[in-house]
């Protein structure tokens, strides 16, 4: 009385199917970790340039202020009359703009000032700011099918 017996067995096949999925998963998101990765460093180094880009247009905004500062005061010590003073300086009130990067400018607004003293001070910074040199078109239409 022998019977035989027969064994239930899953067999290769799902725990190869079961291996090839989490391979292709580890893939997947392997792929996508080093695509966001890329992204992100072309990102930083936009960032930084854009950075730098700043930095050295304030720089060259402080190198024109300590310019400026030395002219008036020349103008101010050789005694020129008030006219001739904010004629030479470009009038009572200027405005310099300096590149900051390829989209955009810092522009330096200045109230001339004529002081009492030697001393100073010869001008009043009354404005600092980043302007777009770049028009941009928004799309705002919304095309609906009829």
């Amino acid at each position: 009385m022998s019977r035989s017996r027969r064994i239930t067995t899953t067999g290769g096949g799902f725990s190869l199917i079961l291996l090839l999925f989490i391979l292709l998963s580890l893939v997947c998101f392997a792929t996508l970790s080093i695509a966001s990765a890329r992204a992100d460093e072309k990102l930083a180094e936009k960032y930084r340039d854009q950075n730098d880009s700043y930095y050295h247009a304030l720089n060259e905004a402080h190198a024109w202020l300590e310019d400026l500062d030395r002219d008036l005061e020349t103008l101010y010590r050789d005694g020129a009359s008030e006219e001739a003073y904010f004629a030479a300086a470009g009038g009572r009130e200027l405005t310099k703009r300096f590149s900051a990067g390829e989209n955009f400018d810092l522009v330096l607004t200045l109230e001339i000032l004529r002081p009492r003293t030697p001393e100073g001070p010869f001008y009043r910074l009354t404005g600092e700011k980043t302007e777009s040199t770049v028009t941009y078109n928004y799309d705002n239409t919304l095309s609906v099918v009829k």
